[in-house]
């Protein structure tokens, strides 16, 4: 990896590190995730590559973070409704 790379990949993972991902971003890395795998296991002439393996072991890890990132997200809106809702009841 190049030093430019490097510091490319650096400042993104920064700005990742700092900005929570929404429900629509996980959905289309998950949409996008499901084009790929769907493109490559009904094309006209499917043939095994030795990068199916990894890649599939990528695939599966993204689909567990994206799992649990969303279950996290959803306690958190819950919460925030929780708060809301109190907010509003104290108000009457």
């Amino acid at each position: 990896m190049t030093e430019k790379e490097q510091t490319v990949d650096n400042s993104e993972t920064a700005t990742l590190e700092k900005k929570p991902l929404t429900r629509d971003e996980l959905m289309r890395m998950s949409s996008q995730l499901i084009r790929i795998l769907h493109r490559r296991t009904t094309a006209h002439r499917f043939k095994p590559s030795q990068h199916d393996s990894p890649r599939l072991q990528y695939a599966r890890a993204t689909i567990a973070a994206i799992t649990a990132y969303g279950g996290l997200l959803k306690d958190v809106e819950i919460t925030e409704l929780e708060e809301r809702l109190t907010a509003l009841e104290k108000w009457r």
